[in-house]
């Protein structure tokens, strides 16, 4: 603050280099201000041009925004989906006092809270939040166990059972 009331001051007295540095800085502002337009001017072409030229409407662009976050959606439940199959012995479960649990396996990190449907995944470094019931029925069972403090070597023999019963084995 010292410094800008100096070229304050400066500049009130006429002082050569205040006089220069001031107008130096006045021009660096514009020009940032300038910069910050035109990125402005350039988006908006380019929605214009879009929308316009190559005949996309709003919805088209939000419907594919919405098929993109779908799609990301579906890879992030195919990865917890393997991970839980199979690495679920080597699996760190945390529980919380308020009824809150931690379920990590190796790059994977699962918050839920028991009787929430819903539960955070936490996979290359991104949130995803899910309802239970987006994973399959061997997922949802393995998360119920999971929440309900049951212990981790119980959930893994009944993975096993159930994945020798099931008609698809």
């Amino acid at each position: 603050m010292d410094f800008l009331k100096g070229i304050y001051y400066g500049i009130l007295q006429f002082d050569s280099n205040s006089i220069c540095f001031g107008i130096l800085l006045f021009v660096i502002l514009l020009s940032i201000i300038r910069a910050k337009i035109n990125t402005a001017i350039v988006c908006i072409l380019a929605c214009v041009v879009i929308i316009g030229a190559l005949e996309y409407s709003p919805q088209d662009i939000y419907y594919k925004a919405q098929e993109k976050i779908k799609d990301a959606k579906q890879v992030t439940r195919y990865a917890v989906e393997k991970t839980l199959d199979s690495e679920l012995a080597n699996a760190d479960v945390i529980h919380h006092d308020d009824g809150s649990y931690e379920l990590v396996i190796s790059n994977v990190k699962i918050e839920g809270k028991k009787g929430d449907p819903s539960i955070v995944v936490h996979y290359k470094q991104k949130r995803v939040t899910f309802n239970i019931d987006d994973f399959g029925p061997n997922v949802e069972q393995i998360l119920t166990d999971v929440s309900n403090n049951k212990d981790l070597a119980e959930i893994q023999k009944d993975v096993n059972v159930q994945g020798e019963t099931s008609p698809a084995n």
